[in-house]
């Protein structure tokens, strides 16, 4: 499993405001409502703290829901709810940004290894914790628990 190195190298965020939004597949979608976010994400993961081991991803989400990943081990869009489908299928039919998307493992995650791995290998030290009932007063019957973490930054 892929876990102790995940790196998030850009996320981008965009509020979509009341003009149409231009789908992935050409098509056009109905305005969001006000809260909707509309996000790209791509992640690269790296296994055992190495660049041996690199997982890529590239996430598409709409309000909260996960519509079409990118996944380097597979190699192809996957539509990960109905409303995915149509943009994984455009996306997995345009050849040269499917062959774009293959690279992206070596030309980001393990061209940006050596800038990161010093951040990987600093982070061997274990934090302190401390968690401290508090009352908020002699009368009151609910405890508030704190939590205070120390110690975990690289030094």
């Amino acid at each position: 499993a892929m876990g102790p190195g995940l790196i998030l190298l850009e996320t981008l965020l965009v509020l979509t405001g009341p003009s149409l939004v231009q789908g992935l597949g050409g098509g056009r979608m109905k305005p969001p409502a006000a809260h909707f976010l509309h996000q790209s994400k791509q992640e690269c993961h790296y296994a055992n703290e190495t660049a041996g081991e690199v997982r890529y991803l590239y996430r598409f989400i709409y309000g909260r829901q996960e519509l079409v990943r990118f996944d380097s081990r597979r190699g192809v869009y996957e539509a990960l709810s109905p409303l995915g489908e149509p943009d994984a299928a455009y996306l997995n039919g345009q050849k040269e940004l499917l062959e774009d998307a293959r690279t992206l493992v070596d030309s980001v995650c393990r061209h940006n290894y050596g800038a990161l791995e010093g951040f990987f290998t600093s982070r061997k030290v274990e934090p302190t914790v401390k968690i401290s009932p508090t009352k908020a007063g002699p009368l009151a019957h609910h405890t508030l628990l704190i939590c205070t973490a120390a110690g975990y930054y690289p030094t």
